[in-house]
């Protein structure tokens, strides 16, 4: 084996092991002391001491990155392994100091020490040949030396306490040798199943992409559909199925992938200023129709300070509301729908609950409602989903550092609860961007658009989304094209498609930001918005990000949003 490869990071491992025991090492090395000053002197005693607190000064010297969460140089390694050695032969050195008195209680207290240490050796430093010679060299040394050259008696003696000796060492370098098996084991499984999870993470993504590209189609082109003037009634009823299946099944995807990310420890948690009383109120809106379509009554009661800004993942929270209020609605024949809000700036916590005239859960049922698979429905009956989204709640809340919990009787109704933690953020009033009257029919007209798409039926219908609003739409079918196009002409905002064959989303754009062809805004065009945060660098790069399948209305929120925010940033720029 390579020198090297015994300086590698397992010493650091064991360092960030050993460590946190440093304050007791130091008890146990006075302790030790205060003994051998009463049974050996007190000039053995204090000497002792001085050699075991230098000792445990080196180590914690050499360990300074170590605690800092820092890779540990060759150097350092170095060093380190020369304050265990030196630390070892400090204890061994006791050992045989008590050994060499020759009473019988400190001969033993000797065999003990000795004994100790490489029990130590074998349990701690078995992660580390390295630290494992450093460790265990010296108590072996000295026995072997005491029993060798310091045993009293004939031969007879020296053979039986050589014999019992050889054994101890043998049978303590085997469970050191196994343990350091078990050890490697252990390591080998996890990178195996962290492997596994990552391999199984990305093919969720894969497949999610490939069945969110036709979903986005089929949900854009049946709203077109429905757009049409000679659209009749019945086959709007059909399109409104048909809408509804999409949007099923697109749940089930966002929920499958969503619960694989969990599992994977790969969830992107991105805090950032959210208006809070209008987070609720908007979530809130999204379930009126499915309410209406029940005679259910929906209300907010809301202790949220009018403009209270916080530090939470918006669109974390707006899932797990939607979740919540989704099963509300879905299981309460008649009454009505609750969601309540509170803040706490004590604790800088946010709350909401969810109150429900519905017919209550069975106490038996409730430890299992947050469990995978697990569904609130009547027993027997059959109910849409997978079975994941409040499992999927709870892994969300648990992730954002929040808890979450359920209050229930049979026949009288439900209140699902959740509280994370959300810091309130000082802001600045600022103009409400609705004043001025009616929005324009137009909102876009004269802004000259790139969609980069490598799927044509989504170029389409980004083309007529964006038409309709009045924008000059231009379309480039991958990476390469994009650059052709930016390089040809200038455009107002680039519709950035992230998942591309041959050039990427990210590649596409950091080439147009070297060659300073890129546009003043920039879109991720996406159907996991929140893989865009996950990608190094990307969501740095982009000014917004459009959710597929395509919600025109959202679009165009994020459009205008980012040109305001890029002539705020313009208008800055000049006033430097």
């Amino acid at each position: 084996m390579h020198p090297s490869r015994w300086l590698d990071d397992r010493i650091d491992t064991v360092t960030r092991t050993t460590m946190p025991i440093f304050g007791l090492r130091l008890a146990v090395a006075a302790a030790i002391a205060a003994l051998a000053v009463v049974t050996l002197g007190r000039d053995v005693g204090f000497l002792w001491l001085l050699a075991a607190a230098s000792a445990e000064v080196g180590t914690w010297i050499t360990t300074r990155r170590t605690r800092r969460g820092l890779r540990q140089t060759l150097g350092q390694r170095l060093a380190y392994l020369a304050a265990v050695f030196w630390m070892n032969i400090v204890w061994s050195g006791l050992g045989v100091v008590l050994w060499l008195d020759g009473r019988a209680a400190c001969v033993a207290a000797a065999v003990c020490m000795l004994a100790t240490q490489m029990l130590h050796a074998q349990v701690f430093a078995s992660r580390s040949p390295a630290v494992l010679l450093a460790v265990a060299v010296p108590p072996v040394a000295s026995l072997a030396a005491l029993v060798l050259f310091a045993t009293p008696g004939g031969w007879s003696e020296q053979a039986l306490l050589s014999g019992a000796a050889a054994i101890m060492v043998a049978y303590m370098t085997r469970a050191g040798l196994t343990n350091a098996g078990h050890l490697r084991e252990q390591e080998e499984a996890q990178a195996k199943a962290e492997q596994s999870a990552q391999a199984k993470a990305r093919l969720l993504a894969d497949m999610s992409h490939e069945l969110r590209t036709p979903l986005t189609s089929i949900l854009g082109f049946t709203r077109m559909i429905a757009q049409q003037d000679d659209c009749g009634t019945l086959t709007r009823s059909y399109l409104d199925r048909v809408e509804d299946a999409s949007n099923a099944l697109l749940c089930a995807v966002n929920d499958i992938l969503d619960f694989s990310k969990l599992e994977a420890g790969q969830l992107i948690l991105a805090a950032e200023e959210v208006e809070a009383a209008g987070l609720a109120r908007r979530t809130l809106d999204l379930l009126t129709p499915q309410a209406a379509a029940k005679d259910l009554r929906l209300a907010l009661e809301s202790d949220l300070p009018a403009g209270l800004r916080l530090m939470v993942d918006p669109d974390r929270l707006r899932q797990v509301l939607l979740n919540l209020l989704g099963n509300a609605v879905k299981f309460t024949p008649a009454g009505e729908v609750v969601l309540a809000a509170a803040y706490d700036p004590e604790t800088a916590r946010l709350t909401f609950s969810v109150r429900d005239t519905g017919p209550g859960i069975p106490p038996e049922r409730l430890d299992a409602l947050f469990k995978r698979f697990s569904q609130v429905g009547a027993a027997g009956s059959r109910i849409g989903g997978t079975g994941l989204g409040l499992a999927i709640c709870k892994g969300l809340v648990e992730a954002m550092g929040g808890e979450i919990g359920v209050e229930s009787q049979p026949g009288a109704g439900s209140r699902f609860w959740f509280s994370v933690p959300a810091p309130a953020v000082l802001q600045e009033p600022v103009a409400d961007a609705g004043e001025g009257g009616e929005q324009e029919a137009a909102p876009l007209a004269g802004l000259r658009v790139l969609v980069v798409d490598d799927h044509p039926a989504n170029r389409e219908l980004a083309s007529l989304f964006l038409g309709g609003f009045g924008a000059e739409v231009h379309l480039a079918d991958g990476g390469e094209a994009a650059l052709d196009a930016c390089a040809a002409g200038p455009f107002d905002l680039l519709l950035l498609d992230q998942q591309m064959p041959g050039l990427d989303g990210p590649e596409t754009l950091r080439r147009l930001r070297r060659a300073k062809a890129a546009p003043p805004v920039v879109l991720a065009f996406t159907a996991d918005p929140n893989e865009v945060r996950g990608r190094s660098g990307w969501g740095a790069l982009v000014h917004g990000v459009v959710a597929k399948p395509i919600d025109p209305v959202a679009m165009l929120t994020t459009i205008l949003q980012a040109l305001d925010a890029g002539a705020a940033s313009c208008a800055r720029a000049t006033a430097t």
